[in-house]
């Protein structure tokens, strides 16, 4: 449960509208959160993050997402599928059909409304209807320039500038690197508790999915990796399927190759002569890392607690 209600913050946090300055609106901090509580439109940096996302979201850059890739995006905030089909309907989308950026706006903040604890309209408020009429006219900014704008690394990102960690974070490169390498060590045991040492399909889908991606686009991703057809995979493929999401997500959308890359065939074939993955994702210096050097796996019963258990238990104590 614990686990579950972390990975449900990590999509409510950035996404759940912030408090409004009570500067900008004039009014006494009082009076400016009953505004925001209130409040029927997204703020702009709101819209700037909706961008970002929508760009990801949008392979093919038409200007407008299929119901896979939204309903991918959608899913992701935890609400009941019902609930999320009446928010496509109240932003006018079709059964079937596809969603402009305005009417993903609205949705957005549809559902950031409801993750907020507040009841799901039964019509669009005046204020949203117009914000999302505005997005679509001929003088409005694309999601492209919108998504660029603001200060964030993000932003930063999608203006193809340099982050303060990396120029390209690892999204431009052929082949993953040695970092990259360790985090996917670490998810990959994450998904395989048992350390079988393979990922069933299936396991692998769902992961893959919350990049997203449409269904077209992870199916061909999985054809590339060589595991297509089959029932599971290791962590070679599991290493190929992941690089080839994170490049296909990166601002500058490069096309999915016809074959694999041979640079990234070639890793995928050093993986296999490589030290187990229980090794690779106890390299580094970062917190998962220190994580993986346990030699019990996180929430595995020990016959002993474990020295941080017992120090734990002396602070209570």
């Amino acid at each position: 449960p614990e686990l579950g209600l972390r990975s449900r913050r990590r999509f409510e946090r950035p996404t759940l509208p912030p408090a409004m300055s009570s500067r900008r609106r004039g009014r006494s901090p009082g009076q400016a959160s009953s505004a925001s509580s209130a409040r029927e439109a997204p703020t702009a940096r709101q819209v700037r993050k909706y961008a970002r996302l929508f760009q990801l979201t949008d392979g093919d850059r038409d200007g407008s997402i299929s119901r896979s890739e939204y309903m991918g995006v959608f899913g992701r905030s935890g609400l009941g599928q019902s609930m999320v089909a009446q928010i496509c309907e109240l932003v006018g989308a079709e059964p079937a059909g596809r969603l402009t950026f305005g009417q993903f706006v609205g949705a957005m903040h549809l559902i950031n409304w409801s993750l907020a604890g507040r009841p799901l309209l039964v019509a669009l408020p005046p204020d949203l209807l117009n914000y999302i009429s505005s997005l679509g006219a001929p003088s409005a900014a694309s999601p492209a320039d919108l998504a660029s704008q603001g200060s964030s690394r993000s932003a930063s990102r999608s203006r193809g500038g340099s982050s303060s960690r990396s120029p390209s974070r690892g999204r431009d490169r052929d082949v993953p690197s040695a970092r990259d390498i360790r985090k996917y060590a670490r998810l990959f045991l994450r998904e395989d508790p048992s350390r079988q040492g393979q990922l069933p399909i299936g396991t692998m889908r769902a992961l893959a999915g919350r990049s997203g991606l449409g269904g077209n686009q992870l199916s061909q991703i999985f054809g590339l990796a060589g595991i297509g057809g089959r029932d599971s995979a290791g962590f070679p493929e599991f290493v190929a399927v992941m690089h080839l999401i994170r490049c296909v997500r990166s601002p500058q959308q490069p096309p999915l190759p016809a074959s694999l890359p041979s640079d990234l065939a070639e890793c995928m074939s050093s993986l296999r002569q490589a030290p187990p993955v229980d090794d690779l994702a106890s390299r580094g210096s970062s917190r998962s890392a220190s994580r993986s050097r346990s030699p019990t796996p996180r929430g595995v019963a020990r016959d002993v607690p474990s020295e941080r258990d017992c120090r734990k238990y002396a602070r209570l104590f």
